[in-house]
């Protein structure tokens, strides 16, 4: 019951953390009046959180907008699979919560 309690808290948790990179992601794309290179770096952020969000789509992690059921993929569940999954969210998530540093770096 609690290797149970443990995969549930788990998935919770990679769930959370895939939610807020996605939302990272819009954070840094939103900014106005870019200079060019900073354009060109949105742009590439954009096409990376569309990865991202198929990524999500195909593990089970993104709610479907037609309100129709999710199958959650159990492979995330796995202790090889889990903690990469989780250090690479948790990675992307510090990364893209430096938005205010990378947007004053590159903004005209």
């Amino acid at each position: 019951m609690a290797e149970a309690a443990g995969l549930i808290l788990g998935t919770l948790g990679i769930a959370g953390l895939f939610k807020s990179c996605v939302e990272n992601f819009d954070i840094i794309v939103r900014a106005r009046e870019c200079s060019e290179k900073f354009e060109f770096l949105c742009t590439i952020l954009s096409l990376q959180q569309i990865r991202l969000v198929i990524w999500g789509e195909t593990l089970g992690l993104v709610p479907d907008p037609d309100g129709g059921v999710v199958r959650y993929n159990r492979g995330l569940d796995r202790e090889d699979i889990a903690p990469a999954v989780a250090r690479s969210l948790n990675q992307l998530r510090n990364l893209l919560s430096q938005a205010d540093v990378i947007t004053d770096r590159y903004q005209s």
